[in-house]
């Protein structure tokens, strides 16, 4: 068996993992899977989104397509669906998310629509139907805690920045955990 000094899942991968088998099972199973390939001391870094911003004011962080991910200024004409069950957060999908292809090899595609955005008509791919399955800060912290311990080292990093000022309203959440055992 092989184990690494490193693992990294980040970029949405998360959060379009279904809980199947209920109670979090599905996803603890994921994180003991992550930790079981780590060697003692060894790293993950994984992320997700801030749903908690989003969940509170039903729209993405202020400059999410500026983030170290989205940064581009092609995508437009985002439209989501949030599904809560029991008052609390169990799917947001997106239902479209246009990505202006203007001067890339896709543009004379046979996918390629034309749409307007502000003002003129620019070549789109559309991309429709991406299921997430939103984490709270909270709530994934102790998945975490739950897999690797209490007293596992833990350190988040907003953005993958550390010591940003009190106002800054990240778009993702990057945790680094280590594995103690």
């Amino acid at each position: 068996k092989q184990w690494y000094q490193r693992r990294v899942a980040v970029g949405n991968s998360f959060c379009t993992l279904p809980d199947f088998e209920g109670g979090n099972k599905t996803l603890l199973k994921a994180l003991q899977n992550f930790k079981d390939l780590l060697k003692k001391g060894g790293i993950l870094i994984i992320d997700h989104r801030n749903y908690d911003y989003t969940l509170v004011h039903k729209t993405f962080p202020p400059n999410s397509h500026g983030s170290i991910y989205y940064n581009s200024d092609r995508v437009f004409n985002i439209k989501a669906d949030l599904v809560e069950k029991e008052e609390v957060a169990a799917k947001m999908t997106f239902r479209s998310w246009d990505m202006d292809v203007s001067g890339t090899e896709l543009e004379g595609d046979s996918d390629i629509k034309l749409k307007e955005r502000d003002g003129k008509m620019v070549p789109t791919l559309e991309l429709n139907n991406i299921p997430m399955y939103p984490h709270t800060l909270k709530g994934f912290t102790a998945l975490l805690k739950t897999v690797f311990g209490e007293k596992a080292e833990h350190r988040l990093l907003p953005d993958f920045r550390e010591n940003e000022q009190e106002d800054f309203v990240p778009n993702y959440w990057v945790h680094v955990i280590v594995n103690e055992q």
